[in-house]
């Protein structure tokens, strides 16, 4: 009967625990999917943030470089041909705009970056044009989960 209690006793403490540790994460919580809070890359990228909105690129740009990437920020288009040519990025996070500009130094690259669009919610057709996007409104999670599944296929 002891024995009976204690092996109950311990499957419910095992089953109601709401933090589980996995590799490459610190924190996942059960029923409400990973969170990216301490998260830390195992491919790290050299990513260029062409962001004029310096507000909003902050919080982004914290945690991109707190989760490991090398993060070069960029709020003007000559700052961001400057950077390009100056030295080589795996990935561009930039507006679909501002990568319109960038497009034409892209061109003459012989390692073009991965493109990583921040569109509208409301515009479907930056959706279609880019294949790897994030919205405005997303947090550091998605912007994480879009780099880690762009390094991945990139096999950096």
């Amino acid at each position: 009967m002891y024995k009976t209690r204690k092996i109950f006793l311990t499957i419910a403490l095992i089953s109601s625990a709401s933090v589980t540790f996995a590799c490459g994460e610190s924190m996942i919580q059960s029923k409400t999917g990973m969170r990216y809070h301490d998260f830390s890359t195992r491919r790290p990228a050299d990513i260029l943030l062409f962001s004029s909105e310096a507000d909003s690129s902050k919080q982004i740009s914290a945690g991109l470089e707190h989760a490991g990437h090398h993060l070069t920020v960029v709020a003007e288009e000559p700052a961001a041909v400057d950077a390009l040519t100056s030295r080589h990025f795996d990935l561009i996070i930039a507006s679909p705009k501002e990568m319109e500009s960038l497009t034409a130094h892209l061109a003459a690259s012989t390692q073009v970056p991965t493109l990583i669009a921040v569109i509208d919610g409301g515009d479907k057709s930056d959706a279609a044009r880019f294949p790897q996007y994030v919205y405005q409104s997303d947090g550091v999670d998605k912007y994480l989960k879009s780099i880690e599944r762009t390094m991945r296929e990139r096999k950096s």
